[in-house]
Formats: C-alpha cells, structure tokens, sequence
C-alpha cells in the first residue's frame, strides 16, 4: 500500500528543492498493484519544461520515494495550466493587470465578478471592475479565482 503522506512529503520537499511549491498531489490506484500519481507544481515567475523534468527525475530516481510507493507506478508533474483556480496570495500575485473572475461567498454581490486585478494585498485583492470602479475582495470572501482568457 501506498504511504500518501509520506510521498507527498518527499515531493513536496524535491519541488521546494527546485526553488517551486506544490500545489496539488492526487493518487489514483488502476489496480491493486499499480497507481498514477499526478503532480501540479509552480513557482513565482511560472514553471518551466526544464524544472518539471528535473523534478520528475529527481523523483523517479529517489530511494525513499519508490520504498514509499512501494507499486507500480506512472508518475505526472505538471504546471497548473490557464483554468487552476486563484485561491491563495501567491496565485494572484502572478496574474497582475489581467481579467479575472471572483468567485466569492458576499451574499450581497453577484457572483462571480469580473474585472482587471489591480492590486494584491496582504489581506485580499482589488479588482477594478466595469460597473463599479475599484471592487476589494479579502481572502477569506474568495472562493477561487479564474483568469478570464481573450482569444
């Protein structure tokens, strides 16, 4: 059987290793012998081809890792893509200047609102919005946020 916890720590120290943080890491067992373990990782300034790959070998080639899953195993790090969803500080810090939707829990205002990301704060963000000019959003009024694609 596969030691969740404590793969997830041994990746999430080869991605900080990487100069990276982990965002998410899922198990899915095929069988009672094999598992696919998928890996989304980032960093401030975007995670590149390179790194992913030196993390995936880094991985591949671990002692402690591969006792750790002790199956079969297909293994998949990637970067989190356009639709991840905004949830903490550091998500939004990176999307500056951008569209973006809020997802939020204000009983008072729609959901979601849309707007260009003006400022990240401490204790939450601005949006400066259409209808109602410059809109703040704390963390903890925030659901998710998705970044609005122009094609």
């Amino acid at each position: 059987m596969v030691d969740e916890e404590r793969v997830k720590e041994i990746i999430k120290g080869v991605v900080e290793y990487n100069r990276c943080y982990l965002l998410s890491v899922e198990f899915k067992y095929h069988s009672s012998n094999k598992v696919y373990i998928k890996v989304i990782a980032d960093s401030m300034t975007g995670i590149d081809l390179r790194t992913l790959t030196e993390i995936t070998k880094i991985l591949r080639d671990d002692v402690e890792f591969n006792e750790a899953v002790q199956l079969d195993y297909e293994l998949e790090v990637s970067s989190p893509g356009v639709n991840w969803p905004l949830k903490e500080r550091r998500d939004f810090v990176k999307h500056v200047g951008r569209e973006l939707e809020i997802y939020h829990f204000i009983d008072s205002e729609s959901s979601p609102v849309c707007g260009r990301l003006v400022e990240v704060g401490e204790d939450g963000i601005v949006l400066k919005t259409k209808k109602s000019g410059e809109k703040h959003f704390a963390y903890n009024e925030i659901d998710y946020g998705r970044v609005v694609l122009k094609w």
